[in-house]
């Protein structure tokens, strides 16, 4: 193979030296920064020869950059942390005076040499730390002799993972990236013949020494020759390409190579596109680059809107047209980073980037079920939304759990039950800075549901309940249920139910435990179901009517109810309300209902709940009459708790309705 007489601005780019971004030195900003944006470092931290801040990782609170030796290759780089394997660090460097190295450090300060007895050809000028794959470091070399060659190491010993140049006379490839456990990568080609760039080739690795194109030669257009930065973020991989007809920007998504449409942005003037993905957004940097030098003019940056089009975070460079090249890194400490290519030495801005998901576990699971965000900037629950008219909130896919109600809610985590009405899709936490980035919930149906409340009372004094269990099984087998009632004297009773395929059962309650019981239901099945209980009733001879609910997935330690009335007069009605409590654990349980009232005094009352037994407790009775109340209700052990409300509103409506509360 031969070295093309053109200078790729990928030669220049991996020419691999250290520097920990933090602390950064501070600036003056540029008279023309972009709103929003704060210059934060400049002239290449005192060195004008570190001509580029790339991408950066974090590591052990700091920000560590790649910076590309502009400055002619004329000495061996400072090892520079990328990957993250086995606990430790990994690094390539490059060094034209005697071939690249590849070093490791556990803690970011001792560094030591790996692979030096394998990984000495002095025509590998580059090693990369590409990616885990099968718990083993892939890394590969730029070569422009023998082509590119690449490794998987076990932490002890290197094995070759590839033929040279790949088979296709790659010398050069772009970063790599993991996704769905596969290695991926970009290979940059001159033709032996001619010395002139061929198309570029997306691979990934499909182990021992095999890769595979996850796409067409140039994705389909032979001018595309070239890619530098391959990113994922989230489920897709993003890659900007050289192009001298107009860089494009590609996404994939471990199985198809999809063009996104940058419309306007893609000009013989905008030859060479980068592409960066962070927090839900896509970032393109745009400029020129010769075919006989380092890019020129004033590099572009840009951020995609929602409607798919781009608005421009800056067209000059932030105010100094040094800056040829502009890139977003990730986000570090909630502020978005952006570096420049500047053969006056580099620049750092930074602009606030809002909450960032890292991730959602578990990622799936049934409503009412508890879920565990963690990231960084979701601030506390006292932030309020964009334009500071609601409070922040998780979104499962359009279902809004306040941060208020959640769990818990700090900086970094909140723990919240998934909402009703949450369907499958993104989640999303806004704060006062916007929305966050997305990961993907998927609800599931439950195998488990808790009805506290029930009954199959009949006699003129009480009036007469009929109560009915209804299961849905969606699914496609059949589904077995074991149903256990629990009365108020302790007695259980079990009964085994058969829910076929894509069919809905119906359960007479009375049928199963008899009349004039007080009765708590759990339904337990093999399969995912949906159980509901459905009530109808004649209370007291007086107020008739009929309720519905579903059941709760799982018991709490704590419910919340904040509706509640016992109020008796002329002007507003009758209103009963009732406590129901389930203990469906094998030991009894201690109950604390603390009553807080309209008058501002809290009532305290204390109960025990036998083991497997339900508990019913009048409000009206502790209360007495015309008192509006919510409840707080802590147990020692989780159990389920109903709220019955039977009424008489201001003589006009008469009925009842029954509601679990708000468990935690």
């Amino acid at each position: 193979m031969r070295r093309s007489s053109r200078i790729p601005f990928a030669v220049t780019l991996f020419i691999l030296v250290a520097l920990a971004l933090t602390p950064f030195a501070l600036a003056t900003p540029a008279s023309a920064a972009p709103a929003g944006w704060t210059r934060i470092a400049a002239s290449g931290l005192g060195n004008p020869q570190n001509g580029a801040m790339f991408p950066f990782i974090e590591f052990q609170g700091k920000a560590y950059s790649f910076v590309p030796n502009t400055g002619g290759g004329g000495g061996p780089s400072i090892p520079a942390p990328v990957w993250a394997y086995d606990g430790q660090r990994y690094m390539g460097t490059s060094n034209y005076n005697g071939g690249g190295q590849l070093w490791r450090t556990p803690d970011g300060t001792h560094w030591e040499r790996v692979g030096q007895a394998v990984l000495s050809n002095p025509n590998n000028t580059n090693y990369w730390p590409l990616g885990v794959q099968d718990g083993k470091l892939v890394v590969a070399s730029d070569n422009y002799q023998a082509g590119v060659q690449a490794w998987t190491y076990d932490g002890s010993n290197f094995v070759r993972a590839n033929t040279d140049g790949f088979g296709e006379d790659a010398v050069a490839l772009s970063m790599g990236a993991t996704l769905n456990g596969r290695v991926n990568v970009i290979i940059q080609r001159y033709s032996q013949g001619t010395g002139l760039q061929e198309p570029l080739i997306p691979l990934a690795y499909a182990g021992g020494t095999t890769w595979e194109a996850t796409g067409e030669k140039g994705f389909g257009d032979t001018a595309n020759t070239a890619s530098y930065v391959l990113e994922r973020d989230g489920q897709f991989l993003y890659a900007g390409t050289f192009n001298d007809n107009g860089g494009q920007v590609w996404r994939f998504d471990g199985t198809h190579w999809t063009e996104i449409d940058v419309g306007p942005l893609s000009t013989p003037q905008n030859n060479l596109m980068l592409a960066f993905a962070s927090q839900g957004n896509v970032f393109v940097g745009t400029s020129f680059q010769p075919h006989d030098g380092p890019p020129t003019g004033s590099g572009k940056l840009y951020r995609q809107k929602t409607d798919g089009s781009f608005d421009a975070i800056t067209t000059d460079g932030f105010g100094d047209p040094n800056n040829v090249i502009a890139f977003v890194g990730t986000v570090f400490k909630g502020m978005y980073l952006a570096g420049t290519f500047n053969m006056n030495g580099f620049q750092v801005w930074s602009s606030p980037a809002g909450a960032a998901i890292s991730a959602i576990t578990p990622s799936s699971g049934a409503l009412g079920s508890t879920v565990t965000i963690t990231g960084n900037e979701f601030g506390s629950p006292g932030d309020t939304a964009a334009g500071g008219s609601a409070p922040g909130y998780v979104s499962f896919n359009g279902a809004k759990v306040l941060a208020v109600d959640a769990i818990s809610w700090t900086n970094t985590k909140i723990v919240l039950d998934v909402p009703d009405g949450a369907t499958a899709g993104p989640v999303t936490v806004t704060t006062s800075s916007g929305a966050s980035n997305s990961v993907t919930f998927q609800p599931t149906l439950s195998k488990s549901f808790y009805f506290a409340e029930g009954s199959t009372r009949s006699n003129a004094v009480d009036g007469v309940f009929d109560e009915y269990l209804c299961m849905m099984n969606p699914g496609d087998s059949a589904a077995t249920v074991g149903v256990t009632y629990m009365m108020t004297d302790g007695n259980q009773r079990s009964e085994t139910y058969g829910v076929a395929a894509r069919s809905r059962m119906t359960v007479d309650v009375r049928a199963d435990v008899g009349s004039g019981q007080d009765v708590s239901i759990m339904a337990k099945s093999d399969k995912p179901i949906v159980a509901e209980r459905s009530m109808y009733f004649d209370y007291h001879g007086k107020w008739a009517g009929g309720d519905a609910v579903v059941g709760a997935t799982a018991p709490n330690s704590r419910w919340y109810f904040a509706e509640g009335t016992t109020r008796d007069n002329p002007r507003d009605g009758s209103f009963d309300e009732w406590v129901t409590i389930e203990n469906a654990n094998n030991k009894t349980v201690n109950v604390k209902m603390s009553y807080l009232k309209n008058d501002g005094v809290t009532i305290v009352q204390t109960v025990q709940v036998q083991p497997l037994t339900r508990s019913t407790i009048s409000v009206n009775q502790v209360l007495g009459p015309d008192m509006d109340t919510s409840m707080v209700i802590e147990a020692s052990e989780p159990v389920n708790v109903e709220r019955p409300m039977y009424f008489d509103y201001r003589g006009f409506a008469e009925g009842g309705s029954v509601t679990r509360g708000y468990g935690l």
